[in-house]
């Protein structure tokens, strides 16, 4: 195979301001050539011929010039700097002082740089390792910062709601006194319940016998300070019997309300108050049916 170094060049040159000359080492394909061939000739890999020549497949021609290096020789113009050689051929400054051997930036105008374009793909990947790299610090940073206002404004929301508990205690003790007095007040009712059972008491609904008398006392107050009238439907009660403002059906007399007592009138034995005396003379005493409502 013969080995020919031809020029031109960089396409990317003429967006810049200094266009310098840069050749590639090549190889003038010959009958019967493949790529394969050409690829162990130069050692390298047959993909590498492709990118660099910019080919789709593997089919190549008689004649056809390849660049089968990956060096390119860059002859520095007037001007130039190797920073501004390397983002002409994408490569980082310092792959270009390792291929050329330099110690510092200083260059000059004529001399010849080796530029490798495996420096490139290097280039190409610390772009992409670097990229995410910012973002994910950034992502850190900005998970950080939500967690610190996170926490901060638990913190607020937990102080607010100690206050709240602390301001709150005194009516929660207050309330807790009522319940208190409310609790002492239903358990004195259950005794006086239990007292009234014990001696005889009925439940409501229930019907009992009983013996029955009549008076009557217009103008005064009963037990439970009511002030009769001729309408009053009142009876006096044993209260240990018949609960003071319970409501008692009598039969044939109808509904009256327990609001009065008496001396005589204990256990099952009710006073039922009507408007004239003579009206309760007329009563008499007698059995009746007592219903309590």
């Amino acid at each position: 195979m013969k080995k020919t170094i031809i020029a031109f060049t960089a396409a990317v040159a003429t967006s810049l301001p200094f266009v310098g000359q840069a050749s590639a080492e090549t190889y003038k394909v010959k009958q019967g050539d493949s790529l394969w061939e050409i690829s162990k000739e130069y050692n390298v890999s047959v993909a590498d011929i492709k990118e660099w020549n910019g080919l789709t497949t593997e089919t190549i021609y008689p004649n056809q010039e390849l660049v089968v290096s990956e060096k390119i020789k860059y002859t520095i113009k007037s001007g130039d700097t190797l920073s501004s050689i390397a983002d002409q051929f994408g490569v980082t400054v310092s792959s270009l002082k390792s291929a050329n051997n330099l110690t510092s930036d200083l260059i000059f105008a004529g001399d010849v740089l080796i530029i490798d374009q495996a420096a490139k793909e290097e280039r190409t990947v610390e772009k992409k390792v670097n990229k995410p790299v910012a973002q994910q610090e950034t992502t850190t940073n900005d998970k950080n910062t939500a967690s610190a206002n996170k926490t901060s404004t638990y913190a607020a929301n937990e102080k607010s709601l100690k206050k709240e508990e602390a301001t709150s205690s005194s009516p929660k003790e207050e309330n807790s006194s009522n319940q208190t007095v409310s609790k002492q007040e239903v358990q004195a009712r259950e005794t006086a319940t239990k007292a009234q059972k014990d001696n005889g008491a009925k439940d409501a609904g229930e019907t009992i016998t009983m013996e029955a008398t009549a008076y009557s006392l217009v103008g005064n107050k009963t037990a439970n300070g009511t002030v009769l009238t001729k309408d009053s439907k009142v009876v006096s009660v044993d209260p240990s019997v018949i609960p003071l403002g319970s409501k008692v059906y009598i039969e044939g007399y109808g509904t009256y309300t327990a609001a009065d007592t008496g001396s005589a009138i204990r256990g099952k034995k009710i006073d039922i108050h009507m408007p004239t005396e003579q009206d309760a003379i007329q009563f008499g005493r007698k059995q009746v049916k007592v219903t309590i409502k």
